[in-house]
């Protein structure tokens, strides 16, 4: 009877310990996961899977929690500003981040909200209809910009054209979707698409290029801005604490899972089941947001992008060469050969069918850098040729 009155304290003792870890767990939680837009936040509403892919690609990553008159005099770096309170910046801070541009850096602000963005800087978005949409986008002049095709948006907005203001990315109707304003030796873009680059939209059409352009201008460091009076706080993108909170152990799920499996063991042993007749049950279990980010950012690793782009430069250049040869996109290759050798010549038609296959082969095999850098600079090659014959518009 004694030994059973000692169990019945251990357990009870145990049970008030996991109690408290219940109570005392939330406080234990980093401040920036609960934050929308933070880069330490792996719920749907943080940005900490398009910081973790920039990492692993050999970007130097860091969060600046500064003012920005504090920024450094070294030029050649990048600053992140997602969706900052409009309450946190003032004609000062503004005044700052300009000067800092003109020294020869750049600033990325992806905000919605844009009085005094517009007083300060002339940009100021619009809306562009019904949301989200996905957005097929116009050819652009920029190298990284040039195979995007579509872009998924959220809230579908757009930007104002404006003194000074210069359109980076348009979507079909010549709508602004990436603006851009150069001040001295630096720059600053404005997308008006604050959550298009979130855990949850970056994987969604070709989001992901875009802040890969951005981070193409970091010759030093690309800093995510995380002062506290300047980022949004929770619920600024329709979630509130609660849901945070939610999604938060959603993601750090095995810490209560754990506590739960002891308390059951612990009643087990109560009772006097000693698991006599063990079974197994099918157990359904859900991927993290942080295993996304993680296996994410290990597909570019490992494969570093060669393969996706060869066929988004394979496509490109099959659509020039559709254009120049005066056929509609997706005619098929052996046609397009047989049109090239008729404008261009036998030998210059020949060159396209060994290039294409070549490249059809390289699609099953493991490319490296130095035969995909070969095999776009014979894409170009071919390009240049066909297009002192072409008969397209």
């Amino acid at each position: 009877m004694q030994q059973r009155d000692k169990t019945w304290v251990g357990v009870l003792i145990m049970v008030l310990l996991l109690g408290a870890l219940a109570v005392l767990f939330p406080l234990l939680i980093p401040k920036g996961a609960m934050r929308t837009f933070s880069s330490d936040n792996p719920g749907k509403s943080g940005v900490k899977a398009i910081r973790d892919l920039l990492a692993e690609r050999g970007v130097q990553v860091q969060k600046w929690e500064k003012e920005w008159d504090h920024l450094p005099h070294t030029k050649g770096n990048v600053l992140f500003i997602v969706e900052p309170e409009i309450r946190g910046v003032d004609k000062e801070e503004i005044s700052s981040l300009r000067e800092w541009a003109e020294r020869g850096n750049t600033a990325v602000i992806w905000s919605s909200s844009g009085f005094l963005l517009f007083n300060e800087m002339g940009f100021s978005p619009t809306s562009g209809g019904d949301a989200p949409q996905i957005v097929s986008v116009a050819e652009s002049s920029e190298e990284w910009l040039r195979h995007i095709d579509r872009l998924m948006l959220p809230e579908n907005n757009r930007v104002q054209s404006g003194e000074d203001i210069e359109a980076v990315l348009t979507d079909l109707r010549g709508e602004i979707l990436v603006a851009r304003k150069r001040l001295g030796q630096g720059q600053i873009f404005y997308i008006p698409e604050p959550e298009m680059i979130t855990n949850r939209f970056i994987n969604r059409g070709d989001n992901v290029a875009l802040p890969l352009f951005f981070a193409s201008f970091a010759e030093g460091t690309l800093w995510f801005d995380e002062s506290g009076p300047r980022l949004a706080k929770e619920g600024s993108s329709g979630e509130n604490p609660a849901q945070n909170l939610k999604s938060w152990f959603g993601d750090q799920g095995i810490f209560a899972a754990a506590e739960a499996c002891i308390a059951f063991l612990l009643w087990l042993y109560v009772r006097g089941k000693r698991f006599a007749a063990p079974r197994w049950d099918t157990v359904d279990r859900f991927r993290s947001q942080d295993e996304f980010v993680q296996a994410m950012a290990s597909l570019y690793q490992v494969s570093r992008l060669r393969r996706d782009s060869l066929e988004i430069l394979e496509r490109s250049f099959l659509r020039d060469v559709s254009r120049m040869a005066g056929f509609p996109f997706g005619t098929s290759r052996d046609r397009l050969a047989e049109r090239i050798s008729a404008i261009a010549g036998g030998e210059t038609g020949e060159r396209f069918r060994l290039l294409m296959e070549e490249i059809e082969r390289r699609k099953n095999t493991r490319i490296t850098e130095k035969e995909l850098i070969r095999l776009t600079q014979e894409m170009e090659g071919c390009r240049r040729e066909i297009r002192k014959w072409k008969i397209g518009p």
